[in-house]
């Protein structure tokens, strides 16, 4: 499964497959240039200002930062975090899982905080309809708005199930059980 992350002058590739890499593409060159990320993770999102990464782990929900490219600390933003979104260069959004239902949050990411760049996370969106998706779950509009799939009002089932010759034996059974 891969999952890209575009910004305005770079393209993040998430290639998830097991011993496969997460590429840096810089289009803005000719030729193009390449980089691999030396990261086994997903969701990968570099900030606007190119000084902090984010992504998910492999296999695992847990959100991680690290300051970028050094990539010498590792941060820890939410144990149930997954499919980091930069809104800016100090704000960052992400999915997580709580009692079972999928909810936004956003985080203040800054270096000057005291014993971590990690702020305190706030819920953005605690809607029980919100649904997960392949590839990231919520993006940004625009306008600064959040765009996410919501499920059904109602859930009308997941299958048809056909029974041959169902009309006709029930049928039968009525004009046995009247006899």
């Amino acid at each position: 499964e891969a999952s890209s992350y575009l910004a305005d002058d770079f393209l993040l590739l998430s290639v998830n497959g097991k011993g496969q890499h997460n590429l840096l593409v810089n289009p803005a060159v000719f030729p193009a240039r390449v980089d691999t990320l030396s990261l086994a993770a997903y969701f990968v999102a570099i900030s606007p200002d190119r000084r902090w990464i984010a992504y998910a782990l492999g296999g695992t929900r847990g959100l991680l930062l690290q300051p970028w490219p050094a990539l010498d600390r590792r941060y820890l933003i939410d144990a149930s975090g997954n499919e980091p979104v930069w809104r800016s260069a100090t704000e960052l959004l992400y999915t997580a899982q709580e009692r079972g239902i999928l909810i936004a949050k956003r985080v203040r990411i800054a270096a000057a905080f005291a014993t971590s760049p990690v702020g305190t996370p706030e819920v953005l969106i605690a809607d029980p309809r919100f649904t997960e998706t392949p590839g990231w779950s919520l993006r940004l509009m625009p306008d600064g708005g959040i765009a996410y799939v919501q499920s059904p009002l109602e859930n009308l089932g997941y299958y048809v199930r056909v029974i041959p010759n169902w009309v006709r034996d029930m049928k039968r059974a009525v004009d046995a059980a009247n006899k």
